[in-house]
């Protein structure tokens, strides 16, 4: 998948922010590095130049998780991508895509994600594509 242009990420952001009734602040930086980042200290997403839709789907994930629960469940999870995030995320998938299954960085998301994702079917294999072609797949 190519980055997302200023544009697209805008629109992604705006019907994210309709089907959740949020107004979420976020910038694009022209920094290398591809993906985005949510500091729940601004309540703000930064993409890199690099960043996908994708990737604001998982960002927006973590803005719901935040407004929801604080760090109170990353905290009991041991991190910021535990049960109640990917719950969180395939919420947000659904309601932007129509279909969970349709969000199309399952297979590269954290690995513990991406073997959820298989175990649901969203995916065919439990392998993500940042390891798929190295020593470790």
């Amino acid at each position: 998948m190519n980055a997302a242009t200023d544009q697209e990420l805008k629109e992604a952001m705006q019907s994210l922010d309709t089907l959740f009734n949020r107004d979420t602040a976020w910038k694009r930086i022209n920094e290398p590095g591809r993906g985005s980042v949510f500091h729940s200290d601004t309540r703000e997403i930064i993409f890199h130049k690099d960043a996908r839709v994708a990737d604001a789907i998982h960002e927006y994930a973590h803005v719901l998780d935040y407004a929801r629960y604080g760090m109170r469940q990353a905290i009991l999870e041991g991190g910021p991508h535990g049960a109640t995030f990917i719950k969180i995320l395939e919420e947000v998938a659904s309601k932007f895509y129509g279909d969970s299954k349709m969000y199309p960085n399952w297979d590269d998301e954290y690995p513990h994600i991406t073997g959820y994702a298989f175990g649901k079917g969203y995916i065919d294999t439990p392998i993500t594509k940042t390891i798929m072609f190295t020593e470790w797949a």
